[in-house]
């Protein structure tokens, strides 16, 4: 599927990519999807390219993860961060969003609610940054 909306996926573990990309599927209607396996990947993507959303998969979170954040989009033009809470690293994935580095979004499938609600917060998110248009 291929859109306006350019999404870098940041994930290890296939699986976790697979799963991502499925509920890309089902909550974005029109996307372009780059994905790399690491966050130093990402860095080098993000210098050379202006994607309108990176998601992180939980398992790719380094460490050290809120600095390198903060470090490396700090300039006023950086998308909207959103680390998914999709299965390992959940610890991390909160620490990021509790320091401020990235906004955290579960979208876990657990329940077609909870996955509702995550995508609901992530529409919200990408309206108040001009990303998609607002609605009305």
């Amino acid at each position: 599927m291929r859109g306006s909306l350019t999404v870098l996926l940041v994930a290890q573990d296939p699986e976790v990519a697979a799963r991502s990309r499925r509920l890309l599927d089902e909550g974005l209607m029109a996307y372009r999807l780059e994905t790399v396996e690491s966050w130093e990947a990402a860095r080098t993507w993000l210098f050379r390219h202006h994607p309108h959303l990176v998601l992180v998969g939980g398992e790719a979170l380094p460490r050290t993860l809120p600095r390198q954040l903060r470090s490396s989009v700090q300039d006023a033009r950086r998308p909207p961060v959103v680390v998914v809470d999709l299965g390992p690293g959940v610890e991390r994935a909160r620490r990021a969003y509790t320091l401020g580095a990235a906004d955290y979004i579960p979208l876990a499938e657990e329940s077609p609610q909870a996955l509702q609600e995550g995508w609901s917060a992530l529409e919200r998110l990408l309206r108040q940054g001009g990303v998609i248009p607002p609605k009305g």
